[in-house]
């Protein structure tokens, strides 16, 4: 199962090295990256620990 989240909100292009340690570029397509990711082990990983 896919959940879609709207990015438009993002900070896309803005230096967020103050915010958050991550070395990777504030573009749309990174945010996208990140989300994938979240959804991941949202849906895999942290229903098995449960």
């Amino acid at each position: 199962m896919t959940t879609l989240i709207d990015i438009s909100g993002f900070p896309v292009g803005r230096d967020l090295s103050d915010s958050y340690p991550i070395a990777a570029a504030p573009t749309a397509e990174h945010a996208e990256m990140l989300l994938d990711r979240i959804g991941f082990i949202r849906n895999e990983i942290i229903p098995l620990a449960c």
